[in-house]
Parts: structure tokens; C-alpha cells; sequence
């Protein structure tokens, strides 16, 4: 038993209306789909830039096996590490002391390169920023830890990510990254290969920048430099500086693991040092966590399309279900069903039909008329709700195909054998007894793919001793071939009862049988 909502009043309990559909599980759907549609671009942002990230990080990795290839050639490694960078004075000047860190001897000498380039090019010059050190320090230093190349911290970190935690608010920011360049010249040359490349930024105004020298790691010399704008509109309470995670880092992380747990072949052919082999290896390592961001992103991209059709699909579900009106009958004669008004209804056998046929009545008020309508197989009934447990129409679409499956499966015996509405004629009637016999109408089980034969849902074909509920006249309000409603109370199919028409119900009132005369 469905709903509707009234929509007008045609005459003699004849109505428009629209039938009320369940959209909880849509609606749910809805939301849901919205909400992961609006995280979804903050993903897909993320995601492309960590695309963006792992393509330098191959670039990274090819140029620092083409530098220890280069080193092999010039027999710096031999089968141990190339030698540390001379520094270019024995004592920092402005201590007077050693350097310390060593390494930090060579700052001076990557901000000149970076600055004689930009120069040279035509650009600006960039000022040092002590926050912009501490960040490029940080992944210098995490680089050198975790044996990593590229812009992708241990801890998931970015570069605007790393800028923040050290306190430095931007709103631009670009990190270059060199690996296995044995001076600091050499790693500006891989960074100034044209014009476009992002060290002639005309928004950038500051820098930072660090190396290390790193016996442990593939390509032993790594530089690093941040070129940054500060925002002029601060936020004077910085949120805390998270590093979450997206799908195409995550992946490009599982293809490493993976990847790092494959020893490389063994020769005794060539004989070359470990770093050569190692620095080969993390070239190959970085082209195919590449390859498994960029199949991660072209994921993303599909899964947004799929939920956008998916989003089309239910909201014009939605809105075709809300923009329904049929023509309707209601089982007893009433005109006093107001627009607007929600009322229960009947959908004979149990399942919603869209069987529309043409129709002229004459109607059963006291001054009948011709009506002319497009009848469906539902009427309005209302009823207490302890007789008939009232519901709502509900589409298949938002459920799931298990969910579509079972109550297929169960809706044909469900129908047969605990029905609840029917339509029949009446073929024998006692008026005075308010009983009668009905032929049933044919109804059967609805029909799915690859079904070629429908269960019919009637036990039986007629019925006899139908006792007929329709106060205040009952039996009297009918005649034999009238198309009548029945009621099976409590879905006992023993216990059938007739409780008004089809179509043009009769007006009890004003309206008296001979034998009640």
C-alpha cells in the first residue's frame, strides 16, 4: 500500500494525483555522492600535483644516473664513494671557524649560481630567507635518510607543506631538486635547461637553499633550493601543517615498495661500482612509481565520471518521480479529498503497473456524468492503518543489485501467497447478505531478462461468499459485473473482502434500493 498526494479534484471520486515514492535511499545516495564529488577535486588537486611531483622526480633520477655514470667515467667512484666537494675557503668568513656543518660550505656558492642564471636571464636576483634554509635542509637531509630523489618527503610531505611547517607563509612556492651534480654550477645547469624552467620565476623574490653530502645514498651529492613569494596577507593563526595522503602518492609508495624488494641482476662481466647499479636502479624505481601515479590519477578521473553520470541519473530519477500525476479513482465516493491532501493508495497486485488505458465512464454520483480518462491499475484507499500498513512506492534504482536481487526473488511467492490487494468482478450477488462470488483478474508475477514465463499470483480464479464492506449501503451500493477492489486482511488470502470499486464508485447517500424501500 503506496501514497499520493492529491493534485485535483475531477468529480464524483474522480482525482488527480501524484503518486508519493520513497526517496530516502536516494536522497542518501545523493548526499553522498555530492560530498565525495566536492572531496573529489580537493583529491584530484592533490593528486595531479604528486603526478606532477613523481614526472620531476623520474627527471631527477635520469639526470643523477647520467652524473654518476659521468663520475664512473672520470674514475671518481671507483667501487667506493666519489670524493666530498672542496669547500670554497677553509673557514666559514663569517665565523672564522670551520664550517659546520661541512656541507653548509656550499650554500653560498648554489645561492650564487642560482642568482648568476636569474641574472643572467634577465630576472631578479633572490634573497636568502632563514626559513626557506630550515625547509630545504629538511629534505635535503630526509632525501639523504631514506635514499630518496625527488620532492616527495619520507613523511608524505610536500614542498608548500614543508615551507609551512617551518613557518615561512607563501603563496608562491617551486622546489628544485638535483641529485649526484658534483658542483653547485653543475646542479643549476640541469635546473636552468630553458627558459620555462620554474628558476627564472618572475613571482618568486626569495630563496633557500641547502646540500649535503651523503655517502649512503645513490648519488651522494644532493641540492636542494626553494624559491618562494611570501603571502603579503598572513594568516596571524596558521593552521597546523598536515601531510595527507592521495591516491596517486599512495600508489606511486606501493609500486616503490614493491620495486625495492627486487634484487637486481648479478654480472661478473662488467665490472662496476655499487652506487652505478644503485643509482640505475632508483631511476627505474622512479619511472615506474610514475607510471602507477599517472594509472592511479587516469583511476581518479574514471571514478569522477562514473559518479557524475551517476549523480545525472538520480537526480533526474528524482525529478521524474516528483513531476508525476495520474489519473485516479478512488475505491469509495467521496468529493471531499482537498488538493494537496496525502492519502493512502492501492497498486493491485502489489507492484506498481504502468498498464494506462484509455477510458470513458459515466460516474456513480447522483447525477452521473461521462468522464473521460486514462485509467492505471491503482486507486485511492484509505484505510486504518491497524487493517493496512501503509507505505510508500519505492524505485530500484538507489538499491543495491544484491538488494534488487532478493526481493525479486521473493516478490512472486510473497504475492501469491500473502496478497493484499486485488481487482475482480462480481459474477453472483446477495445484496441484502452483502456477500458475492468474483472472478478474479489475471495478474501475473512480473517478468525479468531471460524470463519467458510469468508465475501467475491467483491461487484460485473466482471466489464465493466475499462479504462486501462499503457502509453505509454494503451490498446495496453494487450490481453483478461491477470491477470491485478486494482487500485480503492481514495478507490471509482465506480471508478476502470487498471494499469498493475500481473505477466510478456509487454514492451511498441519496440513494435507496427497492428491497431496503
Amino acid at each position: 500500500m503506496g501514497k499520493a498526494i492529491i493534485t485535483a479534484n475531477v468529480g464524483d471520486g474522480l482525482y488527480k494525483a501524484r503518486p508519493l515514492y520513497d526517496l530516502t535511499r536516494l536522497n542518501k545516495e545523493l548526499d553522498k555522492l555530492n560530498t565525495d564529488q566536492a572531496e573529489y577535486y580537493a583529491l584530484l588537486g592533490k593528486a595531479v600535483l604528486s603526478l606532477s611531483l613523481l614526472e620531476d622526480e623520474t627527471e631527477i633520477a635520469r639526470r643523477a644516473m647520467n652524473a654518476v655514470i659521468n663520475q664512473w667515467q672520470q674514475d671518481l667512484l671507483n667501487t667506493g664513494n666519489p670524493p666530498p666537494i672542496v669547500p670554497p675557503t677553509e673557514d666559514d668568513p663569517l665565523t672564522g671557524l670551520p664550517w659546520d656543518p661541512p656541507d653548509s660550505a656550499q650554500y653560498g656558492p648554489l645561492e650564487d649560481a642560482i642568482n648568476a642564471a636569474r641574472t643572467g636571464a634577465g630576472k631578479s636576483t633572490l634573497i636568502r630567507d632563514d626559513d626557506l634554509d630550515a625547509a630545504a635542509r629538511r629534505h635535503a637531509w630526509d632525501m639523504s635518510g631514506h635514499r630518496l630523489m625527488g620532492h616527495i618527503g619520507s613523511d608524505k610531505s610536500v614542498p608548500t607543506s614543508r615551507v609551512a611547517f617551518a613557518g615561512y607563509q607563501a603563496d608562491f612556492v617551486v622546489e628544485l631538486v638535483a641529485c649526484g651534480a658534483f658542483t653547485a654550477g653543475s646542479a643549476v645547469a640541469q635546473w636552468a635547461i630553458n627558459a620555462a624552467s620554474p628558476i627564472y620565476s618572475d613571482t618568486a623574490t626569495q630563496l633557500g637553499v641547502a646540500y649535503t653530502y651523503s655517502s649512503g645514498h645513490p648519488a651522494t651529492h644532493l641540492w636542494v633550493a626553494l624559491l618562494a613569494h611570501p603571502d603579503p596577507d598572513p594568516d596571524p593563526s596558521p593552521p597546523t601543517v598536515t601531510y595527507p595522503d592521495d591516491p596517486a602518492q599512495k600508489t606511486a609508495r606501493e609500486q616503490e615498495a614493491g620495486l625495492e624488494k627486487i634484487e637486481p641482476p648479478k654480472t661478473e662481466v662488467l665490472d662496476q661500482p655499487a652506487k652505478l647499479t644503485d643509482v640505475v636502479r632508483k631511476f627505474g624505481i622512479a619511472a615506474g612509481k610514475e607510471a602507477a601515479a599517472r594509472k592511479e590519477l587516469a583511476k581518479l578521473l574514471a571514478e569522477n565520471d562514473a559518479r557524475a553520470m551517476r549523480i545525472s541519473e538520480l537526480q533526474a530519477l528524482k525529478t521524474s518521480l516528483t513531476a508525476l500525476e495520474y489519473d485516479v479513482w478512488s475505491t469509495f465516493y467521496t468529493e471531499a479529498l482537498t488538493v494537496g491532501q496525502e492519502i493512502e493508495t492501492a497498486e493491485p497486485p502489489g507492484y506498481w503497473r504502468d498498464d494506462a488505458t484509455p477510458a470513458v465512464v459515466e460516474g456513480g454520483g447522483v447525477y452521473p456524468q461521462a468522464y473521460l480518462y486514462t485509467e492505471y491499475p491503482w486507486n485511492l484507499a484509505a484505510f486504518d492503518s491497524a487493517q493496512v500498513k501503509p507505505g510508500k512506492l519505492a524505485s530500484s534504482v538507489p538499491l543495491s543489485p544484491e538488494a534488487v536481487y532478493y526481493n525479486a526473488c521473493l516478490e512472486p511467492g510473497h504475492l501469491k501467497w500473502t496478497p493484499l490487494w486485488r481487482y475482480g468482478t462480481i459474477t453472483r450477488l446477495d445484496k441484502p447478505a452483502s456477500v458475492c462470488d468474483l472472478t478474479l483478474e489475471v495478474v501475473t508475477a512480473r517478468l525479468f531478462i531471460d524470463e519467458s514465463t510469468a508465475l501467475d499470483l491467483n491461487e484460485l480464479e473466482t471466489l464465493t461468499n466475499v462479504v462486501i464492506s462499503y457502509p453505509p449501503c454494503n451490498g446495496y451500493g453494487f450490481e453483478e459485473g461491477d470491477d470491485v477492489l478486494i482487500l485480503f486482511e492481514g495478507h490471509d488470502r482465506t480471508k478476502p473482502k470487498v471494499v469498493g470499486f475500481r473505477r466510478a464508485p456509487r454514492d451511498c447517500n441519496g440513494r435507496e434500493d427497492w428491497l431496503q424501500i
